[in-house]
Formats: C-alpha cells, sequence, structure tokens
C-alpha cells in the first residue's frame, strides 16, 4: 500500500490503515517526496536538443545522450552478483525541479561553446 500524504485527511487515512494491520512484519518507509521537473522545462530543454542535433548532425536521441553525458555525468551500477561495474545514462524524468533547471542551465552554456548558438528562452518561442 502507498499513501501520498499531503493533507492532514490523507494523514488520518494513512495511520487508520497502519493501526488495523493484523500483527505480522511489516517495512513502512516514509520519505519526502521532490518536485520533479515541470512540462514547459522539459518541453523547452528538448526543443533545444532538436535544435542543437540540427546544427550537429547528430539524432536528436544521440544529441540528448551527449548533453546528459557532458553535464550530469553516468550513474554505476555494482551487480549485486557478479561484482561487475557498468554504467547507465541518467533518466531526465528522474530529475527534480532544481537538477532539471541546473541541466538547462549548462546546456545554454554547452550551445554557445560547442555551437556559438544561444538558445531561446520560453518566452521567445511564445
Amino acid at each position: 500500500m502507498k499513501f501520498i500524504i499531503c493533507d492532514t485527511i490523507r494523514l488520518q487515512n494513512c495511520i487508520n490503515h497502519i493501526g488495523n494491520l493484523p500483527l505480522g512484519k511489516y517495512t513502512v518507509e516514509i520519505y519526502e517526496t521532490k518536485k520533479k521537473r515541470t512540462n514547459p522545462q522539459s518541453n523547452l530543454w528538448h526543443k533545444w536538443v532538436d535544435m542543437m542535433s540540427n546544427e550537429s548532425g547528430n539524432s536528436p536521441a544521440r544529441e540528448k545522450d551527449i548533453i546528459k553525458r557532458e553535464i550530469l555525468g553516468m550513474g554505476e551500477h555494482v551487480d549485486k552478483r557478479t561484482g561487475e561495474l557498468s554504467y547507465y545514462d541518467y533518466h531526465t524524468a528522474e530529475l527534480t525541479k532544481e537538477q532539471f533547471t541546473r541541466l538547462m542551465t549548462h546546456t545554454q552554456i554547452l550551445a554557445m561553446e560547442y555551437y556559438g548558438m544561444t538558445l531561446p528562452t520560453s518566452e521567445d518561442l511564445r
């Protein structure tokens, strides 16, 4: 069961649910939900990726990978069974609003450094 607690009614529902559980062994995890990137942020960043891919000749997917690796680096995963280390690209959908803002700021810098491009703002595209 998963509860998203954002008001006192939902908090009370969660407490009631836990209170009504039969005796047994349970794991309860509580963590703060972080705000994910916004749709307008995402749309603008993908527009920038398309513009940069047009300039570089790379496909948009390839350009997106290049930008993410340049700015975010790559995540590491260790296989618990074999101990083998592997790497993966970060997924932008998992970034918080603040992390995505950082990605956008650095994308603007890369566009200027690599292609001499000034990327439009959301206001420029209206």
